[in-house]
């Protein structure tokens, strides 16, 4: 009689390696489980708080930019909302106007108010002076703009004020200006010296505040901004200013930066709102867009308004129709924002140096582009710190008073 095994028999042999093999597949399916919840990489048992934590701050970074990015768009942010001088930061070197001059300002177009404001505070400031100043509306189009600049020619013009107007489209104008001793000045153009053929612009720094309203647009989205940008090409202005937004956009890992949808001025008033509602009908992820310019964003707030869009939105410029959007959380909801009329004086001022051969006064800590605007004042606004005026956007200090000490009528 064969006594029974101690082990049980094949059969029971044949059943405990089946056992066997199951459990080593649940040991390692385990561990893999425990490594893919942040407990592998450590030769330790279990892991510290700290540890924890700054696993869970990776994995938010991966998601939607983390809290320590955000917190430096933030930073950025509040910067921006307090760039606004309370105080003179222009030119300190007085200059002697010249008497009997005579100026002409050509603007883009009239109808927008970027091209017509810095001309207006320029001939309030030519006026003080005792010159003459006539305004040519360049209608939008280079042509009439080529025609406007040969009648400051002919009726004798001493300087000459662009106004947001193209240099490369009115070349041989530019040229017979400068052959007949006038002096040539670009503004709101945006413009490095010899670019266009112009050899200073007057201009904030649109690429700073560019950059501003990419960053608020990043933190009110809590780093997950999806956003198109709406581009009039003709100016270079606005190529800086989207230039400013991209480039910190793109500092943002959770955020998206759609193709742009490029438009021109006389798109404003005929069939920029149409084409900005279709747009977003059609892309319903979008949650944030930018227009170029004040004017072209108050015709597109209309339009989502009216067709129910849930979108919000920033330009530039401070126009006063557009700070009342801005209150009354009417689609827009953020602006950069800049003393149109300071940027007409700093023209005028810069004008002086040049008839009078002094030299230019310039701009520390901002691009060369940027240099020859006198720092003229600007701020990204937004509903918790908008003026109280709910006038075009000044500055908050008298710098009317300063350019007529600088220019010695004080």
């Amino acid at each position: 009689m064969k006594v029974p095994s101690r082990n049980g028999g094949p059969e029971a042999t044949k059943q405990r390696w089946l056992s066997l093999v199951v459990g080593v597949f649940l040991i390692a399916a385990l561990t893999v489980g425990l490594t893919a919840c942040g407990g592998g990489g450590s030769t330790t048992s279990g892991g510290s708080n700290e540890e924890a934590a700054a696993g869970e701050e990776a994995g938010g970074a991966e998601e939607g930019g983390g809290s320590s990015e955000l917190a430096s768009f933030e930073k950025k942010l509040e910067e921006a909302k307090e760039t606004e001088p309370n105080h003179w930061e222009g030119p300190t070197v007085p200059v002697t106007p010249p008497k009997h001059f005579k100026v002409a300002g050509v603007s883009c177009s009239s109808q927008l108010e970027g091209c017509l404001t810095p001309l207006q505070g320029a001939e309030d400031a030519a006026k003080e002076l005792g010159w003459e100043f006539e305004i040519y509306d360049g209608e939008g189009d280079p042509t009439v703009q080529a025609k406007r600049i040969q009648q400051a020619i002919q009726k004798g013009a001493n300087a000459l004020i662009l106004a947001a107007v193209e240099g490369n489209s009115v070349k041989s104008e530019l040229e017979e200006a400068e052959k007949a001793g006038i002096i040539v000045i670009s503004t709101t153009n945006g413009t490095a010296p010899g670019e266009q053929g112009y050899k200073i612009d007057t201009s904030p720094n649109v690429t700073a505040i560019g950059n501003a309203v990419a960053d608020w647009m990043i933190v009110d989205s809590g780093g997950k901004a999806v956003v198109t940008p709406f581009v009039d090409r003709e100016f270079q202005t606005n190529l800086d200013f989207s230039e400013g937004i991209e480039e910190e956009l793109k500092q943002c890992s959770g955020c998206k930066i759609e193709s742009p949808v490029n438009f021109v001025a006389t798109d404003v008033g005929s069939k920029l709102g149409a084409n900005t509602t279709a747009y977003l009908q059609q892309h319903p992820e979008v949650g944030y867009f930018y227009s170029t310019y004040d004017p072209a964003m108050a015709e597109q707030v209309a339009a989502v308004q009216q067709a129910g869009i849930e979108v919000k939105s920033c330009s530039q410029l401070g126009d006063a129709q557009n700070l009342s959007f801005i209150k009354n959380g009417q689609v827009q909801a953020c602006d950069g924002a800049w003393d149109n009329e300071y940027e007409g004086y700093a023209t005028i001022d810069q004008i002086i140096r040049l008839a009078t051969h002094k030299p230019l006064w310039v701009s520390k800590n901002v691009p060369p582009r940027f240099k020859y605007g006198e720092n003229i004042p600007w701020v990204l606004l937004e509903k918790n710190n908008l003026p109280e005026s709910e006038e075009t956007y000044r500055a908050p200090f008298d710098y009317i008073s300063e350019y007529q000490k600088l220019w010695g009528l004080k």
